[in-house]
């Protein structure tokens, strides 16, 4: 039939054009053929006979229209060829294109292309980038814009370099500034031709298959793939970054397509919140140095409808929040006419289909999936830390587990929808498959009322149960781990009002009632780690624990693989640590030998007589570390603004020459990080009690840290007030109360804390004990103060005592902004601060030298330059102390607890401080000519604000401006002047 000039069918032609040139066989060209919208440009090898039956298959099954030419590329650079190719055919290459939006390059003859599935791929995608990769493979196919090549004639560039730039090579590397952004799809490639497509899910989108053997196979592949496998529609929608782990967060946002604006800006509120705080896009895409490895990953994916079955503008505002997003395939509804419940349960099985397809295509970065609700908060750090404990290669089916109740059934257990429901990677695979199965065979069947709201996590589990026998476990302490609530106002009450230490420790916040409420949540989580010691180990992950519900039925906490692996996940070291600990100690009673408490200390009063000359008054000791750099500067600051003579810094190795004289390296002492600190105090009490050298070397043994100040005439004079002989334990005491309502009342580890030296030995005898007892419940972890207080109460009953009052210490943020402590005070300023201060912390090196200025300038101005400070313990305090029971607040639990109540000052403490202050000689007259020099320099500093005012009406004749001045720098001036 003829046809005019110029509409002969292009793609016809130009087929049997290029097989003219590449091949000596000329291969039939199919009369008939069409123009279409992705022209395939495929590459042949150098084996004839299999060029010839290879490119046959392909003509005969996908490739009809397809372009084949003989190339000679390498695996690192694919498709240089196809430029080389492109080049040669110079101004050819225009009418090749002609008629073609996208041009598939295809540098294996033995790659089967699904045409028809990447047909309806691309028709889908409203926009895709400029090149999309189908594989990250070596040799694999490459989709390019038509336009991006008619635009390098055009501009005269050079093919090659345009295709080196639309399909990189592997390097891993995003494409910088400037380049076109390119992707990949690479679960929807099938590797290993026949055999790898026999073995694939028949629901998944397949878009290529690899490594065909053969035009047998070619034939094969064609058959099974003759209709559009899968849902290919969401496949090629645009996304930027790719899902990282080790926790693949998925949180699905499905609202109904008649979701009104007013809902889609709620979701999206939370969206947002969730992205500036738990959701962050780079919060697990981590390099090995510990730094983000690049923007374009995410731990956190949101799953939003297929763009047919989504509200109208949903894409576009999910895309504006930052946040990872991706698509549902399109939910075909089943034969039933679904109720609500039936479509709940419809869409919880494909949501967990596509997150576990979609961790699968991450790769082995994704070790759990984790399904969380978008007014869940996800303590994300501390879900890692747990689940870092457990094998994700095996078999966990993980949440915070509540019970669901049949008639004439046992109990079933299923992971709360309010907080996170976690799968093992070993699940991956099998799951994906159950979850399919259910959605293709579930039955009419309305949840039962009142289900609604967890009606999908339970069909979920359910469908695990039926297909697997699998059963979801407990991972956490409910009590102390998660708060969930129904109520969303409940949720936030409850956080408030838990322990702010202990923050740290949740894993999941839900449900909560605004954006704002989450991201509030996130900030009071991140200020609680500022304390890194705290353990965050549940009441129930110490013992044999069991659930029991109000019918009777009963079943073990954890399974026995999770507490076992809870249990263990310490590190080396200290595993090691626990088994020499235990062989040492077995048998032995703490009670006996020099821990026993049967012989009574004795309470005489020190004096000459019982003192040995070589004693020491105080020996200090400060654990220090060489491994950081500022470790070793704040012991010199240290050593360089208080330290002593005998003051020794414990190290496990030499610290610096300024400190290698006062440097003490015991061999029980381990270098530990913050969170083991415990493990550092009771090995160097240990060793200081149980070695001959030591025992009794020093009438009082502190324990200080190197970012603290202390003030040592004022502690060396308040330390008389108590008997060494006697069994003692001083410092700052505070409360530390546990989320179960636990308490202990310890000594602040900051602000330093003394040994006797009666109690010393006894505290050697016990320390390994306890020592052994935190390895077994935490591993080693813990508030260093709080155990140590509570070893010496436990096996001895030994509390801790308060030597000083509040107003004698600056260990606090309020203490410290109302002292100015760290700040530069003028001379002429009136210090803020307390004339005695016993101890300030924390310091930075930097600010030792300041602080102590401040300290000192406060003294002189309260009892002169060059005098005695005089800071005797104040009897109105001591007897408003001796009269005050500290106790819980009703309702709290454990508040009537014997244990749980202190006086500020028992009888003993009271009885040695108010003795200690009667013997001072002169008490009375120190007090009035102090309190007279407070009077003086708060007058002299009041007239001096007039006088700066130039105020003169204001002045009394007895002073005038430069005694004003002068009683601010001396004191002792005005005293002799005025007459007060």
């Amino acid at each position: 039939m003829a046809q005019p000039s110029g509409s002969k069918k292009r793609g016809h032609l130009r087929s049997c054009f290029l097989l003219v040139l590449v091949l000596e066989t000329l291969l039939p060209c199919a009369e008939g053929s069409t123009s279409s919208s992705i022209c395939s440009l495929v590459q042949m090898g150098a084996d004839r006979q299999a060029n010839h039956e290879m490119s046959g298959a392909v003509l005969e099954t996908w490739g009809r229209d397809a372009l084949f030419f003989a190339g000679d590329s390498s695996d690192e650079a694919p498709y240089d060829s196809f430029g080389t190719f492109l080049d040669a055919k110079g101004e050819a290459v225009a009418d090749l294109l002609h008629g073609c939006q996208w041009l598939l390059l295809v540098p294996k003859l033995s790659t089967y292309i699904s045409l028809s599935s990447l047909h309806l791929a691309v028709a889908a995608a409203a926009q895709l980038p400029i090149s999309q990769r189908l594989t990250t493979a070596r040799q694999s196919p490459c989709l390019i814009k038509a336009d991006l090549l008619k635009s390098c004639h055009e501009r005269g560039e050079h093919f090659r370099d345009c295709l080196a730039t639309a399909c990189p090579s592997l390097s891993g590397v995003p494409p910088s500034e400037g380049q076109p952004e390119h992707i990949t799809v690479e679960g929807s490639i099938v590797r290993n031709g026949w055999a790898g497509l026999a073995t694939r899910d028949p629901g998944k989108c397949v878009l290529a298959v690899l490594e065909v053997q053969g035009w047998v196979h070619m034939h094969q592949i064609h058959d099974s793939l003759a209709d559009v496998s899968g849902d290919c529609r969401s496949l090629l929608l645009p996304h930027s970054r790719s899902l990282e782990g080790p926790i693949c967060f998925v949180v699905p946002i499905l609202p109904p397509p008649s979701a009104t604006s007013a809902d889609l800006e709620s979701l999206v509120g939370f969206v947002e919140a969730a992205v500036a705080s738990w959701a962050s896009p780079t919060s697990d895409a981590t390099d090995e140095g510990g730094g983000f490895s690049s923007s374009n990953s995410s731990g956190t994916l949101f799953l939003l409808p297929h763009p047919d079955q989504s509200p109208a503008g949903l894409h576009a505002k999910m895309l504006s929040t930052g946040a990872l997003v991706e698509h549902l395939p399109i939910i075909v509804e089943s034969q039933f006419t679904p109720s609500e419940g039936i479509d709940v349960v419809f869409r919880a099985m494909h949501v967990w289909a596509r997150a576990l397809e979609l961790a699968q295509e991450a790769g082995p970065s994704c070790k759990w999936v984790a399904k969380v609700d978008v007014t869940t908060y996800c303590n994300r750090d501390m879900l890692k830390q747990r689940l870092g404990c457990l094998d994700a290669s095996d078999d966990f089916f993980l949440g915070a587990t509540t019970a669901a109740y049949s008639a004439g059934l046992d109990p079933y257990m299923f992971p709360s929808e309010k907080s996170a429901t976690i799968l093992s990677r070993g699940y991956f695979r099998r799951a994906r498959v159950w979850a399919r199965s259910c959605a293709a065979q579930f039955v009419k069947e309305d949840p039962p009322p009142g289900a609604e709201g967890f009606f999908d996590d339970y069909a979920f589990a359910l469908c695990l149960s039926d297909l697997g026998g699998v059963e979801a476990s407990n991972y956490a302490d409910i009590d102390s781990s998660f708060i969930m609530s129904d109520r969303p106002d409940q949720t936030i009450q409850d956080f408030w009002t838990h322990p702010d230490t202990v923050k740290q420790c949740l894993l999941t916040v839900a449900r909560l009632p605004s954006p704002e409420a989450m991201v509030a949540v996130h900030k009071k989580v991140e200020w609680s780690m500022w304390h890194q010691s705290i353990p965050c180990i549940g009441e129930t992950q110490q013992g044999f624990y069991s659930m029991t519900d109000q019918f009777g039925n009963k079943k073990p906490y954890y399974d026995e693989r999770i507490r076992l692996a809870m249990y263990y996940c310490k590190s080396g070291e200290m595993l090691e640590l626990e088994r020499e600990l235990s062989a040492r100690l077995d048998g032995v009673d703490p009670r006996s030998g020099l821990g026993s408490l049967k012989e009574a200390p004795s309470s005489i009063p020190p004096s000459a007589d019982n003192l040995k000359p070589e004693r020491r008054p105080l020996c200090i000791f400060v654990p220090s570390s060489a491994r950081k750099r500022h470790f070793v500067e704040a012991a010199e600051a240290a050593w360089r603004t208080w330290g002593t003579a005998d003051t020794f810094f414990v190290s496990t190795t030499k610290l610096s020459p300024v400190l290698d004289n006062n440097t003490l390296v015991l061999d029980l002492d381990i270098d530990t990080d913050y969170a083991h600190l415990p493990v550092r105090t009771f090995r160097l009490f240990e060793a200081l009690g149980s070695r001959e050298e030591w025992v009794d070397r020093c009438d009082w043994y502190m324990k200080a840290d190197a970012d603290s100040f202390l003030n040592i005439p004022l502690i060396l004079e308040r330390l008389k007030c108590f008997n060494p002989d006697e069994l003692w334990f001083l410092g700052v005491p505070q409360v530390a109360h546990s989320s179960g309502g636990s308490m202990t009342r310890f000594a602040s580890g900051g602000a330093g804390y003394f040994l006797s030296r009666a109690v010393l030995p006894k505290v050697a005898a016990w320390a390994p004990f306890c020592l052994l007892q935190l390895l077994q419940h935490t591993g080693g972890t813990g508030m260093e103060d709080v155990s140590f207080a509570g070893c010496l109460w436990k096996w001895g009953r030994v509390g801790v005592v308060s030597y000083v009052d509040e107003t004698e210490v600056i260990t606090s943020e309020a203490s410290h902004n109302r002292t100015r402590v760290k700040e530069e005070i003028a001379p002429d300023e009136l210090p803020p601060m307390p004339p005695c201060s016993f101890v300030v912390h924390s310091v930075e090196a930097t600010e030792m030298d300041l602080v102590k200025r401040n300290v000192k300038m406060a003294e002189s101005r309260a009892f002169g330059v060059g005098s005695k400070p005089q800071c005797l313990p104040d009897a109105e305090r001591l007897r408003a102390g001796h009269a005050t029971l500290m106790a819980p607040e009703e309702g709290v639990p454990n508040a009537a607890v014997e244990e749980h109540q202190w006086l500020i000052y028992n009888d003993r403490e009271f009885a040695a401080l108010m003795a200690c202050r009667d013997a001072m000689p002169h008490h009375e007259e120190q007090k009035s000519k102090h309190e007279e020099t407070v009077a003086t320099l708060e007058k002299a500093a009041r007239y001096l604000e007039d006088c700066m005012a130039e105020r003169p009406e204001m002045m009394l004749a007895q002073m005038s401006c430069d005694d004003a001045s002068h009683a601010l720098h001396r004191p002792e001036f005005l005293l002799g002047r005025l007459a007060l």
